[in-house]
């Protein structure tokens, strides 16, 4: 005769503390991607300059953690349209009330902010690692974490088949690929930019020592050319103007000559369509007016001044809007004779 009664079924299996941190952090990973992708494109609309700055390594530390509660409520929107999370269902995961029924959405989000509260204290860097510690010490000895206990939740293990397993495995690896590739990218771009500076930011003269401020609207690039000239690229950060200031030296040539060679040898990159010889302040200087070959629709203005103090030294001030011109005309001109002033 059985003893067991027909009528009495099993308790279900509750899951451990290492599947459960598997799922969530690759649900968690997912839902953060996503909602960081729309985040971007809705910046990428409306600031186009912004997402570049986003490759700071502590300003996408500091917006991870802003995306967290955001990515918390995402979470529970994927488990309303599909029933569970990926990361849960591929390990046989479900979250539970103590009658054994699934939590309704509004419930399963107060868990989720509950887990932000309790579990990852707030995402607060070492406090959030001490928090996850507390929790995992109270799975491993058969209690419920602090915010299930809150809530009166449990999470059943209904198993996971091998291929599942290794389903999530892959997936992992292949996020893992992903964010690697990413810190490559981003230092490869850091590589290539050399020094950038976002305003506001003080610029010094090398030659006077005197100082221009940069506001908030500016950045700067540097960078050198082929025959080893520093270039010095003050942008817009709208993207509207760029500024360019160079020296280089060309020994034996005059004002003009130098100004001949020099747009003849960019002739593939500009057009001018008004060259003249002007004073500023007893100095003559060489300005050139026209368009960037491949930007569509831009101004282009130039001029080209011989150093005072050195012969043979010529300095370039260079400026480069896109349409609306009137959207960057008064910044462009302000700097642009700041620096005129200078040479």
């Amino acid at each position: 005769m059985n003893d067991r009664s027909p009528d009495l079924a099993s308790p279900p299996a509750l899951a451990g503390p290492w599947s459960r941190f598997f799922a969530r952090v690759f649900d968690l990973w997912l839902a953060t991607m996503i909602l960081g992708l729309a985040v971007g494109v809705v910046i990428g609309i409306f600031h186009r300059t912004l997402p570049t700055n986003l490759t700071d390594p502590i300003v996408i530390s500091l917006v991870t953690i802003l995306l967290l509660p955001p990515a918390l409520v995402v979470d529970a929107l994927i488990r309303r349209l599909f029933g569970n999370t990926p990361g849960k269902a591929l390990l046989g995961l479900e979250v539970m009330d103590l009658r054994g029924r699934p939590p309704g959405t509004g419930e399963y989000l107060g868990r989720n902010l509950n887990l932000w509260l309790r579990g990852l204290a707030l995402s607060i860097p070492l406090l959030s690692l001490i928090a996850m510690w507390a929790q995992y010490q109270r799975l491993s000895k058969g209690n419920a974490t602090s915010y299930d206990a809150l809530g009166r939740f449990q999470v059943i293990d209904h198993g996971s088949s091998s291929a599942r397993k290794g389903l999530l495995a892959a997936l992992f690896g292949l996020m893992l690929v992903l964010v690697g590739w990413g810190e490559l990218v981003h230092e490869d771009q850091h590589r290539s930019r050399h020094d950038l500076q976002y305003g506001p930011f003080t610029w010094t003269d090398d030659r006077t020592g005197k100082d221009i401020e940069f506001d908030q609207r500016w950045r700067l690039r540097t960078a050198t050319d082929p025959d080893g000239n520093l270039i010095e690229q003050f942008e817009l950060v709208s993207g509207q103007a760029w500024v360019f200031l160079v020296g280089e030296n060309a020994p034996s040539m005059n004002l003009d000559q130098y100004a001949a060679a020099w747009t003849q040898a960019l002739a593939d990159a500009m057009r001018f369509d008004h060259e003249e010889i002007i004073l500023r302040a007893g100095r003559s200087v060489w300005r050139g007016a026209g368009s960037m070959r491949a930007i569509e629709h831009s101004r282009l203005i130039v001029h080209i001044m011989e150093d005072p103090d050195y012969p043979s030294q010529f300095w370039r001030v260079l400026t480069i809007q896109r349409l609306p011109y009137h959207d960057s005309d008064q910044a462009v001109a302000e700097l642009r004779d700041q620096f005129l002033d200078l040479l």
